[in-house]
């Protein structure tokens, strides 16, 4: 009975063990006026010095509200956010299972857009 009950715990241990951690990475993203931006692509690069599972590159798009989540492992992520006629913005955001990252953009009107079509874009 004994060796039953160390052989369950021991399984339940290597279950624990072995279970992914997971966090999110949500946020809105703004124009420059503080509107939101629906559409703008969002994708997530875990950073390697995170020493953690490799995971996967992840692109979302932002909903109708300029909102995004996304699902990730704990650690480094570099995240890359770009909307049409908006120059890109990326930074890196550290994400634990007990620190969801949050990330709001605010991007602006890029100059080299507004140079070839004025504000009729």
């Amino acid at each position: 009975m004994n060796q039953l009950i160390r052989t369950i715990a021991c399984t339940l241990l290597l279950c624990t063990a072995s279970a992914v951690a997971s966090s999110t990475i949500a946020g809105t993203v703004l124009d420059s006026e503080g509107a939101v931006i629906a559409g703008a692509q969002i994708s997530v690069h875990k950073d390697p010095v995170s020493r953690t599972a490799k995971a996967a590159d992840v692109t979302v798009y932002s909903d109708s509200k300029g909102q995004f989540k996304i699902d990730v492992t704990p650690g480094f992520w570099d995240i890359f956010v770009s909307a049409p006629a908006f120059s890109p913005q990326c930074t890196k955001l550290r994400v634990s299972d007990s620190a969801p990252g949050v990330y709001t953009p605010q991007l602006h009107a890029d100059p080299l857009v507004i140079e070839e079509f004025g504000d009729k874009f």
